[in-house]
């Protein structure tokens, strides 16, 4: 049983991807797009909505995210920020977004972003979206000595 606190979060993060797929305003396409691709998801899946958005977003958290920032006019450092949990959701729907966009197979795009899901879901190693959260991850750790240029 979903508290009231997750199934809030499942529907922003729903709002969230159905928001980076929409182009030139065409929302009930973005929104057909995103239903079939849950629709092969929950099939092969064998489990409900919510627990694999759920599984999605913990897969992906972040707490911090890597900004570029210019210092003296020439030196240009990599600092970690903490990041809220709007941003904390578009990340990861934009990592799995970006990851199948890399899928150079030729299928509807649909098929690409379940594949890409159902791997996150079931052998995280590998799928490509947990490699970019990996890789954020460990550039913020390799320049945690930055920090003190956030101010």
């Amino acid at each position: 049983m979903l508290n009231i606190k997750s199934k809030v979060l499942v529907k922003s993060f729903y709002n969230t991807f159905l928001g980076l797929l929409i182009k030139n305003g065409d929302r009930v396409s973005a929104k057909r797009l995103l239903d079939k691709t849950f629709v092969i998801v929950l099939k092969s899946a064998k489990i409900s909505f919510n627990i694999i958005i759920l599984k999605i977003i913990i897969l992906l958290n972040t707490f911090v995210e890597v900004k570029q920032i210019k210092k003296y006019k020439k030196f240009n450092y990599q600092v970690p920020f903490p990041i809220s949990l709007k941003r904390k959701l578009y990340l990861s729907v934009r990592w799995v977004i970006s990851s199948a966009l890399e899928d150079k197979r030729r299928v509807p795009f649909f098929e690409k972003i379940s594949q890409e899901i159902l791997l996150l879901i079931t052998n995280k190693s590998v799928s490509k979206s947990y490699k970019k959260k990996s890789k954020n991850l460990n550039l913020a750790m390799a320049n945690k000595s930055n920090v003190h240029f956030r101010w």
